[in-house]
């Protein structure tokens, strides 16, 4: 099973790997073979392989980031705190933010602000509503919960288990006409944080009640409270 998940892995990388260095390749012998090619022409294919050249660049370091992740040191850590200072990278205007009160968790802050940003910024990417996302801090279960959710359309269970693995992509991501960038590893990436922080991650799919078709999707971090 193992050797079959890494040679998916590796497939899958190599496939991303190799779109945007087809499309480099092809661009460069195009304008080198057209003898007319103005130096308008030249530059839009040069700023076109640069855009190719930085999704290189953000998958191979999300790769690095997904294959660095080992045994975290864990501590006492504000996550209120890192929650809101993380939040601050993000527009204000379309994130709802909520606190019962200051939690002191038994984690790390680097892997808590990544949590927090892969969370946030898939909810921004794929809320299918003008309404603003909610991101809430709680107990519940003797846990600290920290809750990013957003609208959305019905996503099957089926599909809901799929979110993790990595370069994953839902039907939702698909269909938002290039405008949900990404490789699919961010989830994969959260939920490796979670394991290493020996928390818990776990995503729901319910109808907005009183909606015709309305859906929210929530996602749940289950934090160890400081010793």
């Amino acid at each position: 099973k193992a050797h079959k998940l890494q040679s998916e892995f590796v497939s899958n990388a190599s496939h991303e790997i190799r779109t945007p260095l087809s499309t480099i390749q092809l661009e460069t012998e195009l304008i080198l073979k057209d003898k007319n090619a103005s130096r308008e022409d030249l530059r839009e294919i040069l700023q076109s392989n640069l855009e190719e050249a930085k999704s290189l660049e953000s998958l191979t370091s999300m790769l690095l980031r997904l294959s660095k992740i080992e045994k975290i040191a864990l501590e006492n850590v504000n996550l209120n705190e890192i929650v809101k200072n993380r939040l601050e990278k993000f527009p204000s205007d379309k994130i709802n933010f909520t606190e019962s009160k200051e939690f002191i968790v038994y984690a790390n802050e680097t892997a808590i602000a990544e949590l927090a940003t892969i969370l946030v910024d898939n909810a921004l990417k794929y809320n299918t509503s003008k309404e603003k996302i909610d991101v809430k801090i709680f107990r519940e279960n003797r846990q600290a919960i920290l809750e990013v959710s957003n609208f959305s359309r019905q996503i099957e269970k089926s599909e809901l288990d799929k979110l993790f693995e990595r370069f994953y992509r839902s039907d939702n991501a698909r269909s938002c006409n290039g405008k949900c960038e990404g490789h699919g590893l961010g989830l994969a990436i959260a939920k490796k944080l979670v394991e290493n922080l020996e928390s818990s991650l776990t995503v729901h799919n319910e109808k907005v009640a009183g909606e015709e078709e309305k859906f929210r999707t929530t996602f749940k971090v289950g934090l160890k409270f400081g010793k």
